[in-house]
């Protein structure tokens, strides 16, 4: 039998990228599969960082900055305002590298739609 009709996943709560319509509908975009894209994201930003042309010292700021949101991300339930702050600080401090700060405005966005558990 198709699947058909809307199909909702969550606990308790509704927003639009918990959702699927349509025949054959499946979720592929929960909390977990989230949390590893940006993981994987995170380890993408960090290659980058470290393979740019910056001070020793500005690399190494970016560098923490990034290991401090990917241990907020590997979390249970992990803070996703201190995730937001942080990748702010990161496209604030690397304006000048635009692969870097495209890198990081595309994982804020991804973490903004994020529902963690």
């Amino acid at each position: 039998m198709a699947n058909e009709g809307i199909v909702v996943k969550g606990r308790a709560s509704f927003s639009s990228h918990q959702t699927v319509v349509g025949k054959k509908a499946t979720i592929v975009n929960n909390a977990e599969s989230t949390r590893e894209v940006i993981i994987n994201r995170l380890d993408h930003l960090t290659k980058q960082v470290k393979d740019a042309d910056l001070p020793t010292n500005e690399r190494d700021h970016l560098v923490s900055a990034i290991d401090s949101v990917k241990n907020e991300a590997m979390k249970e339930s992990p803070d996703k305002s201190i995730i937001e702050r942080t990748l702010s600080f990161i496209n604030l401090a690397a304006p000048s590298v635009s692969a870097i700060a495209t890198a990081g405005k595309a994982i804020e966005e991804l973490v903004s739609k994020w529902t963690v558990n």
